[in-house]
């Protein structure tokens, strides 16, 4: 409980208005479908996806197929590419 807590205040900052905002949704797979990974660095790519990975591989690879699809998808190559290497 009080780890929880921790977390969740870890999480917080407050906007340009002073609301509370989150950083993160605290699921790495939620965080990975929600990101824009076209221009993150090598290095951190592979991090967010082995913390994905480890967290629920099936929901990363139903992530992974979003990627790759250019029509009802994000249909980015370069992460689909990168994802493949890793």
């Amino acid at each position: 409980m009080v780890l929880t807590e921790l977390q969740n205040q870890l999480n917080q900052i407050k906007n340009t208005k002073n609301a509370i905002a989150y950083l993160s949704t605290l699921n790495k797979n939620l965080d990975l479908f929600s990101k824009n990974l076209q221009f993150y660095p090598v290095e951190l790519l592979k991090e967010v996806f082995d913390e994905a990975w480890e967290e629920n591989n099936k929901l990363f690879i139903l992530n992974f197929l979003n990627y790759l699809d250019i029509r009802g998808g994000k249909g980015e190559r370069r992460v689909s590419k990168r994802w493949l290497i890793f």
